[in-house]
């Protein structure tokens, strides 16, 4: 059954045009698929960056003893 506009009222009737308006739909699928992108980006990125902060110290420590045992100090 078919909701016929003209017996509830032009103002009603506008209000009922603009919900079944699929334009503002199409921007909360954007909105949502944007977020679900950074917070994966996030993810991956926060466990690369303390890694390679931590493999960095690592790495540095081991150049130092190497240097140092190399110049015999």
């Amino acid at each position: 059954m078919k909701l016929e506009l003209r017996k509830i009222g032009p103002a009603l009737a506008h209000q009922l045009r603009r919900f079944r308006d699929e334009d503002g739909a199409v921007t909360v699928d954007w909105v949502v698929l944007t977020a679900a992108v950074v917070g994966i980006g996030l993810l991956v990125m926060i466990p690369t960056f303390t890694t390679a902060d931590s493999s960095a110290a690592v790495l540095a420590d081991e150049l130092v003893a190497a240097v140092v045992a190399a110049a015999g100090l």
